[in-house]
């Protein structure tokens, strides 16, 4: 009858065991995602430090929200074109865009870039793409992921 208990208390300690196993590899998945998805924001930073410095009118003229990265490649003097591919949250678990607005995962402007501060978000997750808020890109190059306060700021600088 002792070989029985044993057999069951290795039994318990194999299975917790690997729950934990499980636990931690998605929860490195997820990470994994989250650093994916501050990547995307950094080469959409860098498509926009190609094109013309911020103190030109015409960027008075470039639409808001997500119409802003849709529209990337009308942006004064774009060099760099946006890979479609980049304006998809990967957290969502998606991996190839879309054609128009509904597949852009990222909110812009709402504003005219040229009027934003340097310390001003100009992109971030639309609400829903992560499990709690999600990252934001300030005007100066920086993405962070986001407190309740840049979360709250970012919603007053960039639209849908």
């Amino acid at each position: 009858m002792r070989g029985w208990w044993k057999a069951i208390a290795v039994a318990w300690v194999v299975v917790a065991l690997g729950a934990i196993a499980v636990v931690a590899v998605f929860a490195t998945r997820r990470n994994d995602r989250s650093d994916e998805c501050r990547f995307r924001l950094m080469r959409m930073w860098n498509a926009l430090g190609a094109a013309e410095t911020d103190r030109s009118s015409e960027w008075d003229r470039q639409p808001q929200g997500r119409a802003f990265w849709d529209r990337a490649r009308d942006w004064p003097s774009a060099r760099i074109p946006i890979d479609r591919r980049d304006l998809v949250c990967p957290v969502l678990g998606r991996t190839e865009p879309g054609a128009g607005l509904d597949r852009i995962d990222y909110r812009g402007p709402a504003s005219s870039y040229r009027r934003l501060k340097f310390d001003d978000p100009i992109a971030a997750d639309r609400p829903g793409n992560h499990p709690d808020r999600g990252n934001v890109l300030l005007k100066s190059g920086l993405i962070a992921e986001a407190d309740d306060r840049l979360w709250r700021r970012a919603a007053e600088t960039t639209g849908d």
